[in-house]
């Protein structure tokens, strides 16, 4: 019912977001020093179903986290 009110009052929407109503939990599973996965998953479901994830990785060990301080940087 709250999907077809929101398709109706924005039919020629070029950009619109969907809020579901209902709850539910996230779980963050971080897999080693530089990777994590988060996900979020409805209370309403009956097993465990994912409905949103997420990878994420740190660059903190990447080269270009790290500046040369020996370097004299001009900021102007």
């Amino acid at each position: 019912m709250l999907m077809k009110r929101f398709n109706a009052n924005h039919k020629y929407a070029k950009f619109s977001l969907f809020r579901e109503a209902s709850f539910g939990h996230g779980r963050l599973q971080v897999i080693d020093g530089k990777n994590a996965s988060w996900s979020w998953h409805r209370n309403d479901d009956s097993g465990a179903t994912v409905r949103d994830e997420v990878q994420l990785e740190s660059h903190s060990s990447s080269s270009a986290c790290h500046h040369d301080k020996t370097k004299i940087k001009d900021e102007l």
